[in-house]
């Protein structure tokens, strides 16, 4: 017989760079807070898990109710990155990576951007900044007033592209 809550606990790697995960990650709310769980219970402290390597996590808006449930999500989510989406023909439109450094206390986003023509392309996003492939934020127009040659400075060609850049940036801010 296995010991499930062993076997609950085990961290896959990260979905996106296949870095060691971690289940550490706790919020708590003060007295203040008004937020509660599906179940009705107000919460008071939240769980989620990330990636030492880039960053990544399974928070969410408020995070998970215990550190079994975020666990089962975070490995939930890696399998739905596999082979399960393959199968549903799902596609990954947008990552988050937090970042805090004394510029910024947000999140990278690197988000799949359409184009009028030709296939989508992936652009890293940060408090209305977009960056680009030389390593710097720059101011992103309205979708009516980009030109090629910024849609070629700041796209990038794949997610896996796009997310290099985020976690390089995100070193760089650290």
């Amino acid at each position: 017989m296995s010991d499930t809550s062993t076997e609950a606990r085990v961290l896959k790697p990260c979905p996106f760079c296949g870095g060691e995960a971690s289940d550490t990650g706790v919020i708590r709310y003060d007295h203040k807070h008004e937020a509660f769980f599906k179940d009705g219970t107000r919460i008071t402290e939240a769980f989620f898990c990330n990636c030492i390597s880039c960053g990544v996590t399974n928070r969410g808006m408020l995070g998970h109710q215990t550190r079994e449930k975020a666990i089962t999500a975070w490995n939930r989510r890696s399998e739905l990155s596999g082979k399960d989406a393959e199968r549903l023909d799902a596609q990954i439109s947008a990552y988050s990576i937090p970042v805090s450094s004394k510029r910024f206390d947000n999140e990278i986003t690197v988000q799949r951007a359409r184009q009028i023509e030709g296939p989508p392309l992936w652009a890293v996003r940060l408090n209305g900044e977009c960056l680009n492939k030389s390593g710097e934020w720059e101011w992103e127009p309205m979708p009516s007033s980009r030109d090629d040659e910024f849609l070629a400075r700041c796209r990038f060609a794949t997610h896996t592209e796009a997310i290099d850049a985020a976690i390089q940036k995100t070193k760089e801010q650290s």
